[in-house]
């Protein structure tokens, strides 16, 4: 698909060069005799394919094979641009060569966020937005795996459950989400987790205490599950502890339970007295996990924080700060859900910023453009 893009891109007059990494960039006034911007990019010594899109640059039909003209439409970014090969993008910072010069008169920076680096994003976008002028919140991991304090977790690794997740913040509700947890030797994992875990990075990189709540049983009030545990007790008050739970939870997850309630798992079921049994819905209305971090930015999906959104123009994707300066995808400061969410967020921004670059263009030269198309 990513090759197929960039064979696209190249028909359409597209040039696209790899092994460069965007070092700065710089607004030029009409007193430099050519306005928009300068991109200064140093090679990387990397010799990927441009459908890795760790190093793409564009400068249109336009463009000098020596990278030191522009066309009218330069690009920066990572990530979220790399196969459509519309522009100067960054990547890598091994083995640094030549530098290289590339002027725009329209400039997008897409450059992705710091998430999963080995597709090539390595958050250095945030950067060069913040040589701009532009004010840029911290980008934290997201859509990823909470680490949670306890060697209980040890014990109950490679569980899956149904669990409804419940996230809290200094002790209030910040978050909700239902699904199959799963549990492990760190923490929890799992897409309920994952819907989460953006309002627990933030409140840990505020000091916050964070802390998730599992309800193993979401389908039923804290009094039926209370209810229903008498009922077991008294049919099945032959069992021992260690059985009493079995057929409902995994065998380890059952025992942790227990032990949490305070019930030796060797006695009687029959020999449960109710306020132990008041502890045990207790649990599993509402395991405990406290949040001491999340997983790195090497596991995340994607980061929230980025390039407030207040300093974009949303219709078009343009910055306030610099005219002629595009920003798209998860270089800014939104985020979504597991989904499909953030992809459509980076297509449609994506779009939407070149669509807008080539209609500045087109405004402002119309003839010149139209020879390249």
């Amino acid at each position: 698909m990513a090759e197929a893009l960039i064979l696209e891109a190249e028909h359409l007059g597209v040039e696209i060069v790899c092994g460069v990494r965007a070092e700065s960039i710089r607004p030029e006034g009409p007193e430099s005799g050519a306005g928009g911007f300068l991109v200064e990019a140093a090679e990387t010594g990397r010799k990927e394919s441009g459908a890795g899109g760790k190093a793409l640059e564009a400068g249109g039909k336009a463009a000098g094979a020596d990278g030191k003209t522009g066309g009218k439409t330069a690009r920066a970014g990572g990530k979220a641009a790399g196969a459509a090969g519309k522009a100067a993008e960054a990547a890598g910072t091994a083995g640094k060569k030549a530098a290289r010069r590339y002027r725009g008169r329209c400039l997008i920076l897409s450059a992705g966020s710091k998430a999963a680096p080995a597709t090539g994003s390595d958050g250095s976008g945030y950067g060069l937005a913040e040589s701009l002028g532009h004010r840029v919140a911290d980008p934290l991991p997201a859509l990823v795996q909470l680490v949670c304090r306890g060697r209980v977790f040890r014990q109950l690794a490679g569980i899956r459950t149904e669990a409804e997740v419940s996230l809290l913040v200094d002790g209030k509700a910040a978050a909700c989400d239902r699904g199959e947890v799963q549990l492990t030797d760190y923490g929890i994992s799992g897409i309920p987790v994952f819907q989460v875990s953006r309002f627990a990075s933030s409140a840990l990189h505020e000091g916050r205490k964070t802390e998730a709540k599992l309800d193993l049983l979401p389908g039923q009030t804290r009094e039926e599950v209370l209810s229903f545990l008498q009922r077991r007790r008294d049919r099945l008050s032959y069992r021992t502890g260690e059985q009493f739970l079995s057929g409902l939870f995994a065998g380890k997850l059952g025992c942790v339970l227990l032990s949490a309630a305070g019930i030796s798992l060797t006695d009687q079921a029959g020999q449960i007295p109710d306020r132990k049994l008041e502890r045990l819905a207790d649990q599993i209305k509402g395991f405990p996990a406290e949040v001491s971090g999340t997983k790195s930015f090497e596991q995340a999906q994607i980061c929230c924080g980025g390039v407030l959104l207040e300093q974009v123009e949303r219709t078009t994707m343009e910055s306030k700060l610099h005219p002629g300066l595009y920003l798209t995808g998860e270089l800014l400061d939104a985020d979504g859900i597991c989904g499909g969410y953030n992809l459509q967020w980076a297509w449609s921004t994506g779009i939407l910023a070149g669509r807008s670059a080539a209609a500045q263009i087109r405004r402002e030269s119309p003839a010149s453009v139209e020879e390249h198309l």
